[in-house]
């Protein structure tokens, strides 16, 4: 039995290793480049809803502000006042300005 000869195919593994890496690296590199979009899609999420948390806060705070103090209530009434305006302290330090439009 002939047996085929055995060409001088030193280099070709070197090849197919380097071509291996560069698939590995791009699929790697793609994938760091996909958890950074994530990351900073979430941030952005968690900025919104902090925001709105706090949003609600101040109107909810107003609102109470309002029911609490009979005086406020005279005086939206008494004065025809159609607008009120106030800053309400939120727990982390934040200061919401809210303006309220009194529907008569």
């Amino acid at each position: 039995m002939n047996l085929p000869k055995i060409r001088n195919e030193k280099g070709s593994t070197l090849i197919v290793a380097v071509m291996l890496l560069i698939i590995l690296g791009v699929v790697v590199g793609s994938f760091a480049f996909w958890l950074a979009v994530q990351s900073r899609g979430l941030a952005h999420k968690k900025a919104i809803s902090r925001a709105e948390y706090y949003g609600e806060t101040g109107v909810q705070r107003a609102l109470r502000y309002i029911q609490d103090n009979p005086s406020v209530q005279q005086a939206l009434l008494t004065n025809n006042a159609t607008n009120y305006h106030f800053l309400v302290g939120v727990d982390t330090g934040t200061v919401a300005d809210v303006k309220i439009k009194v529907l008569q």
